[in-house]
């Protein structure tokens, strides 16, 4: 993967497990890892021995995070480039669902070990809290699920990322844009932030001239394809610009229950981390805007 400038440069510090060359998007390489640690634990005899395997195993989740991370970026910088699509959809669909499992296998394997109480506690108070809460939330059912939400992240990603606007004579994609949102000088400020409706709309499926229903005005009022209310946001209560758009798909909100065929809450129609993401930094529909009272 050459889309990053850094993605070759050297370990931090010299690694201890993981050999000098190896392919973390290959899971028969990553495997004998898992197995070589399993296998190490019980043969700990010392609190020692049992701190060198924890940064060991460290090391290998140290490893496999920077390589997710660094097919995320390429992704998400290169949304148009299907090398770069197809290296994280490959991660996520062949890497993860084997990773999750032998993970928690090695949480379990330290929450019940005979020395972690000989640990030092201030050290490894907040590990021991996070690992516990790991084991005890980990569902096997789940790992499916947050597979399909990572591929339904990437299109989202994607189709965000082939939005443009001609701006001041410039054409800008969303996020580009977002940096106008703070701007010291308010006329450009309310000028970018006029523009979103506009944006937003450049996907839209049924006619402009079609009226809707949102999910934050179902039942109250109508509003034209790109009009705004203020509502709730489908991952909490906090009050947000909303952007009514035609959809093929009904929505609802997570906070209300209510459905509205053809409505999209801006930001909101991709998986909770997404829309947050997209709400802050402007690569979604909209911006979050306080609500005017």
């Amino acid at each position: 993967m050459k889309l990053l400038p850094f993605d070759t440069l050297p370990a931090h510090k010299p690694r201890r497990l993981l050999p000098a060359a190896i392919d973390l998007g290959d899971w028969s390489q990553i495997r004998p890892l898992f197995d070589q640690l399993e296998q190490r634990a019980a043969r700990c005899t010392s609190a020692a021995d049992l701190e060198s395997w924890l940064l060991d195993w460290s090391e290998l989740s140290a490893a496999l995070d920077e390589e997710s991370s660094k097919r995320y970026i390429a992704m998400t910088c290169h949304t148009d480039d299907a090398g770069a699509e197809k290296a994280y959809l490959h991660f996520v669909e062949h890497i993860e669902p084997q990773l999750k499992p032998r993970q928690f296998e090695l949480a379990k394997i330290y929450i019940a070990h005979r020395l972690r109480p000989q640990l030092a506690s201030p050290r490894f108070h907040v590990f021991d809290r996070d690992t516990k809460n790991q084991v005890d939330l980990f569902r096997p059912e789940s790992v499916p699920l947050e597979t399909e939400e990572a591929k339904l992240s990437q299109q989202y990603q994607k189709l965000s990322g082939s939005l443009t606007v001609r701006f001041r004579g410039e054409e800008k994609t969303l996020v580009q844009m977002g940096r106008y949102l703070e701007e010291p000088d308010r006329v450009l400020r309310k000028e970018a932030w006029n523009w979103w409706p506009t944006a937003a709309s450049r996907k839209r499926i049924s006619s402009r001239r079609s009226s809707i229903k949102c999910s934050s005005c179902a039942g109250r009022s109508r509003h034209r394809p790109g009009s705004r209310t203020t509502g709730t946001t489908p991952s909490g209560g906090w009050a947000a610009s909303i952007i009514c758009r035609p959809t093929a798909n009904s929505f609802t909100t997570r906070s209300s229950g209510r459905s509205c065929r053809g409505a999209r809450i801006a930001g909101g129609t991709a998986p909770a981390a997404q829309a947050r993401h997209a709400a802050s930094v402007g690569s979604g529909g909209g911006p979050v805007e306080p609500a005017r009272r």
